[in-house]
């Protein structure tokens, strides 16, 4: 075997162990563009010609990259599971995405396409307002856990080697003794305290649901993540909308596909419709304030008085007043955090002056 063919072997193997990795936000919109063509006249390719296409692109001297990986994964689904190519691409793409691809996919896949790029330009600052919001969090408290590691193994311990006969230590003092003699135990539940927290956050997010959730809603990141979802239901729906489905249709179609938490509220929307009421009038009487007791509001008068019953004239507004919800609210969650960690952390650097002191008093 070459190094060459060694080389090509494992490239290959690491493009396909990553290649969910390959399908970020420009690398997405490149795709739809791509499609948006090439099933647009024309060229006129049908779905599952554009994605072996694309697929050729992505090999070059039998090096492929992760997107190859991708098509053919996407192509092999379609073939042998019968799948459409909403379903076979649902795992790399969001599902707002998947929902309005598998809505129009029905019709005109095209129009499917240059509706997602357009959702996409509009949710694309949220989610990064949404995503630096819980960074900035995670940082802090990763800096905490190294103090708090470096403070219980090495400072500490230097002071409890120095304390002599007779010295009297204050409670602070023996607060960091007790501490550091604990270290170990503590220190791991720490770890796993925070570890399993940030899993049921990851969990909970996109999949709780039940009567409760509404409380949790009040709090960030569950706040912040329902006006993310909840507008980018809206500008699916107004899109598709726009593109000739009836909106229970639409809500069907984009519940069919929807994650447990989006999916309970498409649900509680189609049977408040069924009983006659529009869009935003069912969107107040779910009572779940979704995706903002503001924007719900705003948008049931506008339906009620307007000619064009529409989501089409709000949809610049709900995308300002969505990130700016989110960039408030993620405000607020710093200056929380902010409090915790840096008033941790002046606890424990005051704590150990006065140990320096009880140490200095010493007669």
């Amino acid at each position: 075997m070459s190094l060459m063919q060694i080389y090509t072997y494992y490239h290959n193997r690491l493009s396909e162990l990553t290649k969910k990795s390959a399908m970020g936000y420009k690398e997405r919109m490149k795709m739809y563009r791509m499609f948006e063509k090439m099933t647009a006249e024309p060229a006129s390719l049908q779905i599952n010609e554009a994605v072996e296409e694309l697929r050729n692109l992505e090999v070059e001297h039998d090096l492929r990259s992760r997107l190859w990986y991708v098509y053919d994964d996407i192509m092999e689904q379609m073939r042998n599971t019968d799948a459409d190519f909403a379903n076979s691409l649902s795992k790399y793409v969001p599902q707002q995405d998947t929902m309005i691809i598998a809505a129009s996919e029905q019709d005109d896949i095209t129009m499917g396409f240059t509706t997602v790029i357009e959702n996409n330009k509009k949710t694309n600052e949220m989610k990064k307002a949404f995503v630096s919001a819980l960074s900035y969090p995670v940082l802090l408290v990763c800096v905490l856990l190294a103090l708090l590691f470096y403070f219980s193994v090495k400072v500490i311990p230097a002071f409890v080697e120095s304390i002599q006969s007779g010295t009297v230590l204050s409670p602070s003092s023996v607060f960091l003794m007790r501490l550091s003699n604990n270290f170990t135990s503590w220190f791991s539940m720490l770890i796993i305290f925070i570890v399993l927290l940030a899993l049921a956050i990851y969990w909970a997010l996109p999949n709780f649901t039940n009567k409760y959730r509404k409380y949790f809603e009040n709090i960030p990141p569950f706040n912040m993540y329902r006006i993310m979802v909840g507008c980018g239901f809206l500008f699916a729906l107004n899109s598709l909308g726009r593109s000739g489905f009836m909106q229970l249709e639409a809500l069907e179609q984009m519940g069919a596909l929807a994650k447990p938490y989006l999916k309970y509220r498409i649900r509680l929307i189609m049977e408040q419709m069924a009983d006659g009421l529009d869009i935003g009038q069912a969107l107040i009487h779910s009572k779940l304030d979704f995706p903002d007791k503001q924007m719900v509001r705003e948008l049931a008068v506008f339906i009620k008085y307007s000619e064009d019953d529409s989501l089409d004239s709000l949809s610049s507004t709900l995308a300002e007043d969505g990130l700016e919800a989110i960039k408030l609210q993620a405000s607020a969650m710093k200056l929380l955090i902010n409090f915790i960690v840096y008033g941790s952390i002046g606890l424990l650097y005051f704590s150990v002056y006065q140990f320096g002191i009880d140490l200095g008093s010493t007669k």
